[in-house]
């Protein structure tokens, strides 16, 4: 479960980035948003998280291209930042309650496809090495 303060989530990305004017104590800044789908377990409900990336202190959003040049609707990264708590209304008009995120760091986070044992020998035909898990296991 999410906590309000500093933490790490993981989970894909519901759109693309897009980037946002804002004012901010009178001066323009540009910063760069989206929204991470978590999922701890299967048959937990979808949680939704507000992404923003802040300008570095020098006023570059460099943070920001670099987060959107590598990663795309779908992504499925692992995220880092200060996280809070925040509610809306769904598409339903139902209230909900989600959380956002001022984002500082994050991963992309490489899975082959899980097949049963089709999908252990597609891990290690792409990650030579790699080492084939017990029959048991099941992907989160």
């Amino acid at each position: 479960m999410l906590n309000e303060g500093i933490g790490y989530a993981y989970g894909n990305l519901c759109r693309e980035w897009e980037t946002k004017e804002v004012q901010v104590q009178g001066e323009s800044k540009t910063i760069w948003v989206n929204a991470l789908a978590y999922q701890p377990k299967k048959e937990d409900e979808t949680i939704f998280v507000d992404l923003t990336v802040w300008p570095n202190r020098d006023g570059s959003d460099a943070d920001g291209r670099a987060f959107s040049d590598a990663t795309s609707k779908g992504s499925r990264v692992m995220i880092r930042g200060k996280f809070a708590p925040d509610s809306y209304v769904n598409k339903e008009g139902q209230p909900k309650m989600g959380w956002k995120c001022n984002l500082w760091d994050f991963a992309s986070m490489v899975r082959a496809p899980f097949n049963g044992l089709a999908g252990v020998d597609n891990l290690i035909k792409q990650f030579p090495g790699a080492e084939a898990q017990p029959q048991s296991h099941e992907p989160f």
